[in-house]
């Protein structure tokens, strides 16, 4: 049973998440950062996680997720190793 206020955040909360997911994949896809399957699946990943929350698809979200964060941040370091401007700011 969920409690009485959970369908007032629930409904924000997914559209939040996928259109984040959806603005995210688009921007990869346009720019390659990722393999294009990789950003394909980074905009099923809302739908794979409640959809198939039952079944894993927390898992699956999770992988794609990881993998994704994983591609952008080895970008980043070759952004930052190419141009000295990029690298104070990654490095901190």
């Amino acid at each position: 049973m969920d409690y009485a206020w959970f369908s007032v955040v629930a409904l924000p909360a997914n559209a939040t998440g996928l259109i984040g997911s959806i603005m995210l994949a688009v921007s990869c896809f346009r720019e390659r950062t990722v393999p294009r399957w990789l950003a394909v699946a980074t905009a099923l990943v809302w739908p794979t996680s409640i959809i198939l929350s039952r079944a894993g698809g927390n898992l699956v979200a999770g992988v794609v997720w990881g993998i994704t964060g994983w591609l952008l941040v080895l970008g980043a370091r070759r952004t930052a190793e190419e141009s000295p401007d990029v690298r104070y700011m990654v490095t901190g």
